[in-house]
């Protein structure tokens, strides 16, 4: 059986340190790399490595630059040729975890996520993210979003209700700059998104 690194993204409180506890006795799992902020306290132990950014200035529509900021920077310290990313403000069932695993070791050159989002284009579950290691480096290795939510609809801030509506949301945001980069049309999409 094949280990892979868990990169847990995301402030970490007591509910984080619950899903440690969940997740590090998985066989399967080589190490646990909590991606946090530096105000975060949590101590490094048996198996888990704690990773401190300095939060972005601007968090950008739905809190996107958080998303990717510590995605990408917990993803730079996974040593394995897989790895999971996860939020620290979801906790997945063991058994769910193992067949995401079996699943990613399944489909090993596709990124795997708990689904779509149907409605919208380009949205998956943002839960979790499996794959390749080079290739979840690469999903989070995007432009942060300059717009300031609340200067993108004053009246209509998240997380009032309709916000979304006047928005691309952040997973369609995080997937699609990540298409861009391997096609064309989502290229354009991105490029022009008043027109789409």
């Amino acid at each position: 059986m094949e280990k892979i690194d868990l990169i847990i993204q995301g402030p970490q409180d007591n509910y984080g340190a619950e899903i440690i506890n969940h997740y590090k006795n998985i066989p399967w799992v080589n190490r646990i790399i909590v991606s946090c902020w530096e105000k975060d306290t949590i101590k490094e132990g048996d198996g888990i490595q704690v990773v401190r950014s300095s939060c972005p200035l601007n968090n950008g529509i739905g809190n996107r630059n958080y998303h990717i900021v510590s995605s990408f920077n917990g993803l730079q310290y996974a040593e394995t040729s897989f790895a999971a990313k996860l939020r620290s403000d979801q906790n997945i069932s063991l058994d769910s975890m193992n067949i995401l695993y079996d699943r990613m070791m399944q489909n090993p050159e596709k990124i795997g996520t708990l689904g779509f989002y149907k409605p919208f284009p380009f949205h998956p579950r943002d839960h979790s993210f499996w794959g390749r290691k080079e290739k979840l480096q690469e999903l989070f290795d995007i432009p942060l979003d300059e717009a300031w939510h609340y200067q993108s609809n004053p009246v209509d801030s998240w997380p009032h209700q309709g916000f979304y509506s006047y928005q691309t949301r952040a997973e369609c945001y995080i997937a699609s700059q990540y298409l861009a980069k391997k096609d064309s049309r989502v290229k354009e999409m991105v490029d022009n998104p008043q027109t789409y």
